[in-house]
């Protein structure tokens, strides 16, 4: 098969190579393999920026035992039944599930500074309007925190949604402070009692688009 040249930046060719040689590949080898798996997806209507949040999000989906395929009418439906007999149990679980997602969470994205960057790539993949989390204002010394899910939830399951976002949180640690809930949205308002890094963990996508050294490389 013939070869050619493509230009990339030079960070890229060092972080190519150094991946290709921690593989026991060569970088024309890796250089093929990462830009035919980009292209299958582009083809398919996808984009290579999904590429890292997809990973993620099934990542953590197999650390927690999740279910990705599972509609989400069927939870709501068995939610909205189970909320009617027993909402106390419901809120329990579903604090505890959260919890559980946040302690996984918490690997990836150690701190809610990190979070709100990984929601945000998140939210291209999921059916939620808006997931937004970020400061608002400061506390007896202690940053607060606002974190908005908009979304098309019943109020039983925007009830239970509430008690996982919470639970999630919890990981962090987060003591919220104000909850409201409503058929379409939830909100919680609480002091973050975590580390607080001077600037978000960078993504990999990010960093790879700031290089240290300009100047084409071929690969």
């Amino acid at each position: 098969m013939s070869k050619t040249h493509v230009e990339v930046e030079r960070w890229t060719a060092e972080r190519l190579t150094a991946e290709a040689s921690r593989r026991g590949k060569t970088a024309y080898a890796l250089a093929n393999e990462l830009l035919e798996a980009a292209l299958r997806l582009c083809a398919d209507g996808g984009s290579p920026a999904e590429i890292l949040p997809a990973w993620k999000t099934m990542r953590v989906s197999k650390d927690v035992g999740g279910m990705p395929l599972l509609p989400r009418t069927l939870i709501g439906k068995m939610v909205d039944r189970l909320f009617e007999t027993d909402p106390d149990w419901l809120g329990k679980e579903w604090f505890q599930a959260g919890r559980q997602l946040g302690d996984v969470l918490r690997v990836m994205y150690p701190t809610i500074e990190d979070l709100q960057v990984g929601a945000e790539r998140l939210l291209p993949l999921v059916a939620e309007r808006l997931i937004d989390v970020r400061r608002a204002g400061d506390e007896k010394g202690r940053s607060r925190i606002r974190i908005r899910v908009e979304t098309d939830l019943t109020p039983a399951t925007s009830a239970a949604g509430e008690r996982f976002i919470t639970g999630m949180l919890s990981a962090y640690p987060f003591r919220p402070t104000e909850v409201h809930v409503a058929e379409g949205a939830i909100e919680i308002v609480g002091v973050y009692e975590g580390r607080q890094p001077s600037k978000p963990h960078a993504e990999p996508e990010e960093a790879a688009a700031e290089p240290r050294e300009s100047g084409a490389h071929h690969a």
